[in-house]
């Protein structure tokens, strides 16, 4: 497996939880090449775009890649139970030795690469539930620096979490000493972007940032679809934690940096283009504006509603504007939202969209006033 696709496959199978399909491959599903409202549109009518939206990465045999599915579905099946009874200790225990038994099941047949993903979130889940001398141990047995400092990273992550700032900024300077030495630019991008966001949980922005000037002039980030939105998502985290934690100041100004990175997302990508990754490639939520809506930053959504061209994708991100503001309580903010989006509705009676556009806003009307 080249080191490009192995990255790839780390962050966008394991991390973002891309589910394996028959055959063998493990496959990336993306937005309709014509962007946002294409893909709305192709969602509500049942329609499935193949060309252009699809990359898959093929793995060793089927064996290998099934006993390897089973052993990464045990342990997020394990962590995601202990996590939810945190504090029963018989619970833990058990946790603790299913953890085990799973490392243990990647065989010495699995490839050295799938095991290093194996034990990676493995070390994370250990880290999940509270166990984190354990997961520092996993993270030892890994013996690539990449994966290595990718784990200390999340586990910094969960430290930050959990309050336990200091032991966070321990592991992360660890990362910050294992990255000088990393020569592949898609495994600087992408480690880079673990590290900020265990940062930017720690409280530290602007140490998350200038940890992001290490890569921003990498040429990879203008040439490659996967890893320029890895870049610009790091604003995007930046200005929501900035807001969250009450800098008001330095959430300006790096919002207004995240405003021109996503007015320069380079055309022709078929991932992601502006108004998808603004509004979500999907029908429900996602993209920029909903997380700043989900910590009630409703004027950053307001701003950047304003860049959106498409009239089913404005109504789309107000939909969601009203959604997250009703379900955090805030049914003026949600009246205000609903009400912009019933006004853009309709202007759009003669487009061929404004059934979309429409059910978006009766799916609303219908959470808030079951009948």
């Amino acid at each position: 497996m080249k080191r490009t696709q192995a990255v790839v496959l780390l962050f966008f199978v394991l991390i973002a939880g891309c589910k394996a399909e028959t055959g063998g491959e493990l496959s990336l599903k993306a937005a309709a090449p014509n962007g946002a409202e294409q893909a709305l549109i192709v969602q509500a009518s049942g329609e499935r775009e193949e060309e252009g939206s699809k990359r898959a990465f093929q793995t060793p045999a089927i064996d290998e890649n099934s006993a390897y599915r089973s052993v990464m579905e045990t342990i997020e099946r394990i962590a995601v139970r202990a996590q939810e009874a945190r504090n029963d200790a018989k619970e833990q225990t058990s946790a603790l030795a299913g953890l085990d038994r799973a490392l243990e099941a990647s065989g010495s047949w699995i490839s050295v690469e799938l095991k290093r993903n194996i034990r990676f979130n493995a070390a994370d889940a250990y880290a999940a539930i509270g166990e984190y001398d354990e997961a520092e141990r996993t993270v030892e047995t890994i013996d690539d620096a990449f994966y290595k400092a990718s784990a200390w990273a999340k586990i910094a992550e969960r430290y930050a979490e959990d309050g336990k700032n200091g032991q966070a900024g321990d592991l992360l300077l660890r990362c910050v000493d294992i990255l000088k030495t990393i020569d592949h630019a898609a495994d600087r991008i992408s480690l880079v972007r673990i590290m900020t966001s265990a940062f930017f949980k720690a409280g530290d922005v602007e140490g998350g940032l200038r940890l992001a000037d290490m890569i921003k002039k990498e040429p990879l980030l203008q040439s490659s679809e996967y890893y320029w939105p890895y870049y610009v998502s790091i604003y995007e985290r930046a200005a929501v934690h900035a807001e969250r934690f009450g800098e008001t100041k330095l959430a300006d100004r790096i919002f207004g940096k995240l405003v021109e990175l996503t007015n320069s997302l380079p055309d022709g990508f078929v991932l992601y283009d502006k108004e998808s990754y603004l509004a979500g490639p999907t029908e429900d939520g996602g993209g920029v504006i909903g997380s700043f809506a989900s910590i009630g930053a409703y004027e950053r959504c307001r701003e950047l509603i304003g860049l959106l061209e498409s009239e089913l994708v404005i109504v789309k991100a107000w939909k969601d504007v009203a959604k997250a503001a009703y379900l955090q309580g805030d049914t003026k903010e949600a009246s205000q939202a609903i009400g912009e989006a019933e006004r853009k509705l309709g202007r759009m009676k003669d487009s061929d969209s404004y059934k979309i556009a429409k059910r978006f806003v009766d799916e609303y009307r219908s959470m808030t006033n079951p009948s």
